[in-house]
C-alpha cells in the first residue's frame, strides 16, 4: 500500500497494519474486514480507540488492502 496515512497528525506504518474480518465469500468487497493491529512508524502501537477512530476515519482501508494485497488467497 503507497497510501500515507496519518491519524491525529501522526503517520501509520502501513506495513504494521494487520486485517481481521476477512470474508472469502464477500469478494471484491470484503466489508468485514477492519484494521485489528497497527502502529505509527515510530512504532508505538495504536491504542484500541486510535484503532476504532483509523476504521472509521477509512471506511474502506482495510477492504482496500485485502483486495490489493490479495489476502484472501
Amino acid at each position: 500500500m503507497k497510501d500515507d496515512i496519518t491519524l491525529n497528525g501522526k503517520r501509520v506504518d502501513t506495513r504494521s497494519i494487520e486485517i481481521e474480518g476477512i470474508n472469502r465469500c464477500d469478494y471484491p468487497d470484503f466489508v468485514d474486514a477492519y484494521v485489528s493491529s497497527a502502529s505509527f512508524v515510530d512504532g508505538t502501537k495504536l491504542t484500541s480507540d486510535e484503532l476504532n477512530q483509523l476504521n472509521n476515519e477509512n471506511t474502506h482501508l482495510a477492504s482496500r488492502m485485502v483486495y490489493e494485497e490479495r489476502l484472501f488467497i
